[in-house]
């Protein structure tokens, strides 16, 4: 082409245009890897590990050179012209060199097919001849002092009957020998066990003769009362002439000697009058002519029937039939009677006053 600058390829011993590249040479081969085999492991040694097997000495080829690279001249930039209106061609692009072939993989040795011996199983020591001693025969303890049961009667024999002698021709055979029928020994008798003494007889019930109390000696009271319904003291049997319930106060109708319900505002020999004999019902009765139980003396505790009591302070005849009250009654013509005093919140000392006044 006209105009284009070329230059001299010592390579190729050829001119090309300038701006084009030169060919790179073929890359050298790689170098052969020696045959250096794996060694054999060593055989194991009856009873002792054998030796680890040499390892032979497998040497590793040298690696080939690498192909000599041609030079690679850039060439000289084309001359400039002057300014044309028409643009010129571009150069070719030159060719890659090839690339030079992998050089081979260096032989692996066989592989062994010889596998070493076992070592030899431990000796096993002979049996042992020795027997060891027998253990102490344990001690017998002391004679019993217990009275052993009454032994077994005697085991009866079985005396068996022998058979009977075959009937021969026109002779009678022998009749069989009957066995020993021997009674045994009959068992030996324990001795009697000791008769008990006999329990202490308590005093009668009812009493019919008087208990006399020495120095220092009384009947004493349940000092704690341990629930609802609860009572230690002197009491009354009689006959209940209402429905009477635990911790009702009661009074003795002069009329039929039947205990019913006190009331602080009943008149004066009145149905409820409270200014007679009193008591704090400890049987509860189902209705009149049932029995009753009174209390006339000594502690009661009646959670459900009491008012909450305060300790020292007085209890009086309330003004609802069957009630006690902490507080002294003020309506008009009420009697007011002390009948105990409260030593807990639920428990009372009942003593009723002998004397009473109609509130004004």
């Amino acid at each position: 082409m006209a105009g284009r600058l070329k230059v001299y390829n010592p390579n190729t011993s050829a001119w090309d245009y300038a701006g084009c590249l030169s060919e790179t040479g073929p890359t050298g081969y790689t170098g052969y890897t020696g045959g250096g085999g794996t060694g054999y492991t060593g055989y194991t040694g009856g009873g002792e590990t054998g030796y680890t097997g040499y390892t032979g000495a497998g040497t590793t080829g040298a690696t080939g050179y690498t192909g000599y690279t041609g030079p690679e001249i850039t060439g000289y930039t084309g001359y400039t012209g002057p300014a044309s209106t028409v643009t010129g061609f571009t150069g070719y692009t030159g060719y890659t060199g090839y690339s030079g072939p992998s050089g081979y993989t260096g032989y692996t040795g066989p592989v062994s097919t010889v596998t070493g011996y076992s070592g030899y199983t431990g000796y096993t020591g002979p049996a042992s001849t020795v027997t060891g001693g027998t253990g102490y025969t344990g001690y017998s303890g002391g004679d019993s002092t217990v009275t052993g049961p009454t032994g077994y009667t005697g085991y009866t024999g079985a005396g068996t009957t022998g058979y009977t002698g075959y009937t021969g021709a026109g002779s009678t055979g022998y009749t069989g020998y009957t066995g020993p029928n021997i009674t045994g020994y009959t068992g030996y008798t324990g001795t009697a066990g000791a008769t008990g003494y006999t329990g202490y007889t308590g005093l009668a019930n009812p009493m019919t003769a008087e208990i006399n109390l020495g120095e220092n000696a009384g009947f004493a009271m349940d000092a704690a009362l341990s629930d609802d319904g609860k009572y230690s003291g002197i009491v009354w049997g009689g006959t209940a002439g209402a429905t009477l319930a635990f911790g009702d106060l009661c009074y003795l109708d002069p009329t039929d000697s039947r205990w019913e319900l006190a009331d602080a505002n009943a008149a004066a020999a009145a149905d409820g009058d409270a200014r007679g004999v009193l008591g704090i019902c400890v049987l509860a009765a189902g209705s009149n002519g049932d029995p009753t139980k009174m209390l006339m003396w000594g502690l009661v505790r009646a959670d459900t029937a009491f008012p909450d009591l305060t300790i020292g302070a007085s209890v009086y005849v309330g003004e609802t039939a069957g009630d006690v009250v902490v507080t002294q009654p003020t309506t008009a013509d009420v009697v007011i009677r002390i009948v105990g005093i409260g030593t807990t919140i639920n428990e009372m000392f009942f003593s009723p006053d002998l004397a009473w006044i109609t509130h004004t």
